[in-house]
């Protein structure tokens, strides 16, 4: 549903396509999903990292919200020491 959606909970996963590229992500995805670790999104602006943290939150069955922290508006002395705000935006 879009009210599902909207609020993180669909049962499916919000990345679409399937190129071998995207296949490729969705293995990923589904191989990080069942780690107990952090992982870490890179990318562009737009290219729908938030729509794989929410895919590998829902699948990792970690307990819990979802919680989306918008790296650009922390300031430096916040982050963790030797990252930066421009590394972790991008």
């Amino acid at each position: 549903s879009v009210r599902g959606v909207l609020a993180g909970k669909a049962t499916g996963s919000g990345l679409t396509g399937s190129t071998p590229a995207m296949r490729h992500v969705h293995r990923l995805i589904e191989r990080v999903a069942n780690k107990g670790t952090t992982v870490l999104l890179l990318g562009e602006s737009g290219v729908g990292k938030e729509v794989a943290a929410r895919d590998i939150h829902r699948r990792s069955g970690r307990q819990g919200d979802f919680v989306v922290v918008d790296c650009g508006a922390l300031r430096d002395e916040a982050l963790p020491r030797g990252t930066s705000n421009s590394c972790l935006s991008s």
